[in-house]
């Protein structure tokens, strides 16, 4: 009898697993086999099934993510921005941001990119980045980029609030980091 309870509790135990979703995180608890409506938002301890369930962890403090060319920084592959002006000329530059998820929000996120947020980081969020600046660039000759470089900085982050607010999350700083350089062709 006891070795049953023992092959039972070790059989249990395979099929659950656990995690600590802790302050400053929102948890998403998603069943593998059902359909958008199997979502939730869980917080503390949360048991769940490894075959049947999945639990996501969104930090909602605030991230920093720096997209750069320095290949020591925060990624092994050239990562800066390139942007084309008004007058058709290239212009590159490192960007620096500084964004949280909006904890209301952390639901819809899931249900939008279906990743954890690195990866949306690195992938939409960038994305969104890049358009909002190569976008208002289109309003700037190559020379204007440099002499009016806090207009068009003040221009992206207004564009770039509404639009991350929209999917989710807040913009805290974002900002060109280092000079603004020439692309080489």
């Amino acid at each position: 009898l006891i070795v049953i309870g023992v092959l039972v509790f070790f059989v249990f135990m395979g099929l659950t697993s656990f995690t600590r979703i802790e302050a400053g995180y929102k948890g998403i608890k998603v069943d593998l086999y059902g359909d958008d409506q199997d979502i939730e938002v869980v917080q503390g301890w949360v048991f769940y099934n490894p075959l049947s369930s999945k639990v996501y962890r969104f930090p909602t403090f605030v991230q920093h993510k720096v997209w750069t060319a320095d290949l020591s920084e925060d990624s092994r592959r050239n990562e800066e921005f390139t942007v084309t002006t008004k007058d058709g000329l290239s212009a590159q530059f490192d960007i620096g941001l500084d964004y949280k998820v909006i904890p209301s929000k952390v639901m819809d996120i899931f249900r939008t990119y279906r990743k954890p947020l690195d990866e949306i980081t690195n992938e939409f969020i960038r994305t969104t980045v890049r358009n909002a600046y190569n976008g208002t660039a289109s309003n700037y000759a190559a020379e204007e980029m440099v002499s009016k470089r806090a207009k068009y900085e003040s221009d992206v982050k207004t564009k770039l609030i509404k639009e991350m607010e929209e999917k989710g999350f807040e913009v805290t700083q974002i900002a060109i980091v280092g000079k603004i350089g020439r692309a080489h062709v």
